[in-house]
């Protein structure tokens, strides 16, 4: 089996805690990752999956920084030292600002004025699913995500490779 397809499209666990940090849903997608090493920690597969972002995907974020910067949308996506940060609610890791940790669970996110999102990270036991929402603010958080969702997918799907 190749390794793409050991990442498929997937329903949101159930035991997912994204409901308590997100207050509506206006978009969301998620994916599974299947083989996974069941004695990785939580804290182990976010860095994976957030550390070390391709050349092709930082080119991309470095367009998408330019155009909607017209629009006030938040670019400061640089965030902290991955691999130094302190995994705790509040603490900013990577790109990401934690809301809830457990041994299973990490929902990481950030608010900004067009749109709030959360993204799960779930693991159990030889698998991670990788759930993202989105709550619209205004009509542009709307049109973003519209133009933004089909890449969104494919970049998470790549992230999600190194876990595999």
């Amino acid at each position: 089996m190749s390794r793409d397809n050991r990442i498929t499209p997937t329903k949101i666990p159930p035991t997912s805690r994204y409901r308590d940090f997100i207050e509506s849903i206006h978009y969301y997608d998620a994916f599974v990752a299947t083989g996974i090493d069941p004695d990785i920690t939580i804290q182990e597969v976010y860095i994976q999956i957030f550390s070390d972002t391709p050349t092709w995907i930082k080119t991309l974020m470095k367009i998408r920084n330019k155009i909607v910067s017209i629009f006030g949308i938040n670019t400061d996506i640089e965030g902290s030292d991955i691999g130094k940060a302190t995994f705790e609610i509040g603490s900013l890791v990577g790109m990401f600002r934690i809301f809830y940790i457990d041994e299973e669970e990490i929902i990481a996110g950030e608010d900004d004025k067009h749109l709030d999102f959360r993204v799960s990270i779930l693991k159990h036991q030889n698998t991670v699913t990788v759930s993202t929402f989105v709550t619209y603010n205004n009509a542009f958080g709307k049109l973003y995500m519209f133009f933004i969702a089909p890449m969104h997918k494919i970049i998470v799907k790549r992230m999600m490779r190194r876990l595999i």
